[in-house]
């Protein structure tokens, strides 16, 4: 058994060779006073909120699909969501799951359970470069979203104008790594 911190990272790509993957590599690999799990959107097929307000009722879902998610959401000191900016949007996989943080609000609103204080690391790319204005929007909408479930947002990690650029690790930026190597560093 180990003392590490545990870290859950949201990837919501469709591609495991893109920018986002990338980043995120560059990133997981240098938490070494963590141990990561990696839940890929895609790949998971989530079903989406219904509403159906049992998670009101208790601290479950009505759908069975994301316990083992939950599991490690639970364990889990540091959740990171590496995502690509689809149409100024999530790729609707991650929405699905974003949507599903409702039983947490749930619990926290509904139930009166409290929480337990998380820390969170978004980060995003998009493929135009002057991406600056939509960069502050989904900041500040993931933001709001994990604020009311008790998880600061710490760092936001970006990279703009990927359709024109190689992705891979060997092409980020040095400001990025050095970036990267600072808040991980900082953790």
């Amino acid at each position: 058994m180990t003392n590490k911190k545990k870290a859950l990272v949201i990837f919501g790509s469709p591609h495991k060779n893109s920018f986002t993957a990338s980043i995120c590599s560059y990133f997981t690999k240098r938490l070494t006073g963590y141990d990561t799990e990696l839940v890929n959107a895609f790949e998971s097929n989530f079903r989406p909120c219904i509403d159906c307000k049992k998670c009101r009722q208790s601290k479950t879902c009505v759908f069975r699909d994301m316990d083992n998610f939950d599991f490690i959401f639970r364990q889990s000191d540091l959740i990171i969501i590496a995502s690509p900016l689809y149409n100024f949007s999530f790729p609707s996989p991650l929405k699905a799951i974003f949507d599903r943080f409702q039983r947490y609000y749930s619990e926290k609103y509904y139930l009166n359970l409290k929480l337990p204080q998380k820390s969170a690391i978004l980060i995003l790319t998009c493929g135009r470069q002057n991406n600056d204005k939509w960069i502050e929007i989904f900041k500040n909408q993931t933001n709001i979203l994990l604020e009311s479930i008790n998880i600061k947002l710490i760092h936001t990690i970006y990279i703009k104008n990927t359709d024109n650029l190689k992705s891979g690790v060997d092409n980020l930026s040095e400001n990025v790594k050095i970036n990267i190597n600072d808040i991980v560093k900082n953790l």
